[in-house]
């Protein structure tokens, strides 16, 4: 049923956690099917510049999902980087990311750097008034900043805007 919808709406499932197991059994049957090993499968995450208004077609690998609001910082879209936000801002709207499967093996950095030093790995919780196990991890890079500056600020993401 991937192939009808474009993009999801995270928060619109009360578990999105199982929305994207379904995404990792689809990736762990097709790595099954040309390797016959089992890998860790792990998800590798792109923050692209587009609106979920302007999605048409689903990607071919992985899913398109929006609905993920960041806390502690703001995102540019023109320029694809995290900003800091001004004092007492709440969340800000991430455009769509693309979701996709890869093994621990090949987890290869997006674009031209191929430095994971600059990757902060956002944990994405359900909500942040029980923020419990995040729902999954995303990728977010900066290039000229460091990882503990986002740590420190405490950045994180939810799928619901509280």
């Amino acid at each position: 049923g991937r192939e009808k919808f474009p993009a999801y709406w995270l928060g619109g499932f009360f578990h999105p956690r199982c929305l994207l197991a379904l995404l990792k059994q689809d990736a762990i049957k097709n790595s099954n099917a040309t390797t016959n090993q089992v890998e860790p499968i792990m998800f590798q995450t792109e923050i692209t510049s587009r609106d979920k208004d302007h999605v048409r077609d689903p990607p071919s690998e992985g899913m398109f999902v929006y609905g993920v609001y960041l806390w502690g910082c703001t995102w540019e879209k023109t320029t694809g980087e995290l900003q800091d936000a001004p004092p007492k801002s709440g969340p800000t709207p991430l455009p769509i990311i693309h979701i996709t499967c890869t093994t621990n093996s090949d987890k290869v950095v997006v674009g031209e750097q191929t430095k994971t030093n600059d990757t902060f790995y956002c944990p994405v919780y359900q909500n942040r008034i029980t923020p419990s196990e995040p729902v999954f991890f995303m990728d977010v890079r900066h290039e000229s900043v460091s990882v503990s500056k986002w740590a420190l600020r405490g950045l994180a993401a939810t799928v619901r805007p509280f």
